[in-house]
């Protein structure tokens, strides 16, 4: 009795790690997806050197500083120490990683912009995944810049996010597009931000799933 008893405590137990686990990693991807949709609407068609697009650059910036802080906590536990320094320091490189996607989309014209800022961030977060996957592990800091376990994610991120930009760029061209799928009406940059958001919850999945195991 005292064994079946365990055994229900040991599984009720396990279901309320994967819970919170589960509640951890949706939050940091609505983090990061809100700080990249305010960061797009602050600098969008505002020049690089401008005091919003600093303003901006800033805002994408704690976002993001505040996403890594909780997937330290979903990798090693709420317990676990936050390395300040090293966080700012990557939420500040990633911010950068952003900010030169969008420039490339920007100045390349059409979908070819599009497919060259695609691949240059998805080559890019490779080794920003890498570095971030060595310190949560609690590796050296370089120990690891190319890790291949780190491409497939990388690529969904970036081509979700190039979607995004996509229909947020160019929503008058995608409408035709939601309207052949029976989403008429639906706006656009609605449509983008899901497919963000998708792609940033699957990044995530992956990501602390991969720095979990030691």
């Amino acid at each position: 009795m005292a064994t079946r008893t365990s055994g229900v405590g040991g599984s009720i137990s396990r279901l309320s790690g994967v819970v919170r686990l589960s509640a951890l990693v949706v939050s940091f991807t609505g983090v990061e997806t809100v700080a990249l949709v305010v960061w797009l609407a602050l600098v969008r068609d505002v020049p690089a050197t401008s005091t919003t697009a600093a303003v901006g650059l800033g805002v994408l910036g704690v976002g993001l500083l505040l996403e890594h802080y909780l997937t330290n906590r979903a990798v090693n536990g709420a317990g676990a120490s936050f390395p300040l320094g090293r966080g700012a320091l990557f939420s500040a490189s990633e911010a950068v990683l952003w900010a030169l996607w969008l420039g490339i989309a920007e100045r390349v014209a059409g979908a070819r912009g599009l497919l060259v800022a695609a691949v240059v961030l998805a080559v890019l977060l490779v080794p920003q995944h890498t570095v971030e996957d060595n310190v949560l592990r609690g590796r050296g800091l370089f120990s690891s810049v190319l890790d291949p376990r780190t491409i497939g994610f990388s690529v969904i991120e970036s081509a979700g996010a190039t979607v995004w930009l996509a229909f947020v760029l160019h929503g008058d061209e995608a409408a035709p597009l939601l309207r052949d799928l029976g989403a008429a009406g639906v706006d656009p940059e609605i449509v983008g931000i899901a497919v963000l958001a998708a792609s940033l919850l699957v990044e995530h999945v992956v990501g602390v799933s991969l720095s979990r195991r030691r």
